[in-house]
């Protein structure tokens, strides 16, 4: 189960950014958590031969707070391989916009365990899971406006269909990142 802090309190902000197999990356977080992680929007399928994070700019691994070199490490093992994050903790969240104890907050604190690496799950069926099976399309908002992508796995809900559906970087991003961790 992911752990986060939903406190409203001013927290001093760090940025990383990142040069990744599915282009730039920022995340932003403080020493309690990771806040925000923003992909890219593009058009374009992903280079699929990069394999590893960089850090661009001027921030020095051993400069970040805890939760930004964790996420770090986290998004380093996820993109040398997606099955390795199975069995590593997830960074340490902040999600302060989120309502603890919202329908949303159940919704994204659940993902991680409801649906694995390697696997998707339709709106629908999520819905379902989390106990309100006419909750489609809440679930579906709660992904469109899920702050930590990738982390927080939103790109493995897709509709009932199949299709995969919008995605916040786009969604030849979202089928490079089913395709890497092998769910399609």
């Amino acid at each position: 189960m992911m752990k986060s802090t939903n406190n409203a309190v001013r927290c001093s902000l760090q940025l990383l950014q990142l040069s990744t197999p599915i282009g730039p990356v920022k995340v932003t977080g403080c020493d309690q958590g990771i806040h925000e992680i923003k992909l890219t929007p593009t058009d374009k399928a992903p280079c699929g031969k990069l394999r590893s994070v960089t850090i661009d700019g001027e921030e020095r691994k051993q400069d970040l707070s805890g939760p930004l070199k964790e996420c770090l490490g986290w998004l380093e093992s996820f993109f040398k391989d997606a099955s390795s994050i199975a069995s590593l903790p997830l960074p340490p969240l902040h999600m302060t916009g989120i309502k603890s104890g919202s329908f949303m907050d159940k919704v994204l604190h659940s993902m991680d365990d409801i649906v694995p690496v390697g696997k998707t799950i339709t709106y629908k069926n999520l819905a379902i899971e989390m106990e309100n099976p006419r909750a489609a399309r809440a679930v579906g908002l709660a992904m469109a406006r899920n702050p930590l992508p990738i982390v927080i796995p939103c790109h493995r809900v897709t509709s009932s269909d199949g299709t995969l559906n919008k995605y916040i970087s786009g969604v030849c991003v979202k089928r490079w990142l089913l395709e890497h961790e092998g769910a399609i």
